[in-house]
């Protein structure tokens, strides 16, 4: 590898080295310093080091694991972009930003601890990575970009830092995502009823006034397929009165959804609170829950139909 003035320049790739130690003697690593080093599967970045420039690591198919220490301030561009194999990453809790495509096509990741202190969710940073079923955001993340999650299709769930009060659009275009955790709600989402940018436009169009005027004022800003959600996790959350006459008034769609998206906290809270099913109408949700192949949901509207003294063996044959 060739240093200069505390700057690694650049990796002569070496058939015979797949474990790196990056010497203590560097501060920075320029741009595409080991861009596309065919033998390298770990890397130890030493303390001391400040600076990662763009695309340092990008196209590195064999790596698969990071260290990163609490030195390093900031990264440039794709950083790990194409690493296929990277399935191990510790990130410096010295980041102010993930930047734009870090992650990109690292299609390995399965998990990622972004470190507190972050407070940017850069464009496309984890686009395309498909096998990413689990992402911890810091509290201190307040604004997430465009693209930033799009195509990870095995991510189901996601808790959304509460500072956070803008989402780029495409956030989650083509994920997995079916529950979102925001604030003091658990937003359950029915996939099949979702544009591309359902999830943005909430964000974009004034979730945050909603939520801190109580959740009392219109819906109508947001897309119609996110209104159910989230008025399902405020009631879910709160019980709140005004809430449940706006559920009362749309109660079959609404109650629908609950049951289709698998809301086990909002199907709990109505029974809880009721005044909403009956012998003549409960049915119904009991046959959608069948059709879900959700027992848990199942077995409560069937616990609470015998409460009701209109139980009958109408379905008794579910399984899952």
């Amino acid at each position: 590898m060739r240093i200069e003035k505390n700057t690694l320049i650049n990796y002569h790739d070496d058939p015979d080295v797949t474990k790196l130690l990056i010497p203590p003697e560097v501060k920075k690593i320029a741009p595409h310093a080991f861009y596309g080093a065919e033998y390298l599967e770990e890397v130890v970045i030493s303390d001391g080091v400040t600076e990662i420039g763009a695309e340092a690591f990008s196209g590195c198919h064999e790596l698969r694991s990071v260290i990163m220490p609490d030195s390093v301030t900031e990264m440039g561009k794709k950083v790990f972009a194409d690493c296929h194999k990277l399935c191990d990453v510790r990130l410096s809790a010295g980041l102010y930003k993930i930047p734009d495509c870090t992650f990109d096509c690292c299609h390995s990741l399965v998990s990622i601890e972004i470190p507190e202190g972050v407070r940017i969710i850069g464009y496309d940073a984890f686009n395309s990575c498909i096998a990413l079923t689990s992402v911890a955001l810091p509290d201190s993340v307040n604004y997430i970009d465009n693209g930033a999650f799009m195509e990870t299709f095995s991510l189901k769930d996601i808790t959304i830092p509460g500072f956070v009060e803008d989402i780029g659009a495409y956030t989650f275009f083509r994920s997995g995502v079916r529950h979102i955790h925001y604030r003091y709600m658990d937003i359950f989402l029915d996939r099949n009823e979702l544009n591309f940018d359902s999830i943005e436009f909430c964000f974009e169009r004034g979730l945050h006034k909603w939520l801190r005027e109580g959740c009392t004022g219109t819906v109508d800003f947001m897309p119609r397929e996110m209104r159910y959600p989230f008025i399902s996790a405020h009631f879910a959350a709160t019980r709140d009165p005004r809430t449940a006459e706006f559920i009362k008034k749309r109660f079959p769609a609404l109650f629908g959804h609950m049951v289709r998206a698998g809301n086990i906290p909002a199907v709990r809270a109505v029974i809880e609170y009721g005044g909403f099913l009956s012998s003549r109408n409960i049915n119904t949700y009991i046959t959608h829950a069948a059709k879900q192949e959700n027992k848990e949901i199942f077995l409560m509207l069937t616990a609470h139909k015998k409460q009701l003294g209109a139980y009958k063996n109408t379905n008794g044959r579910f399984r899952l």
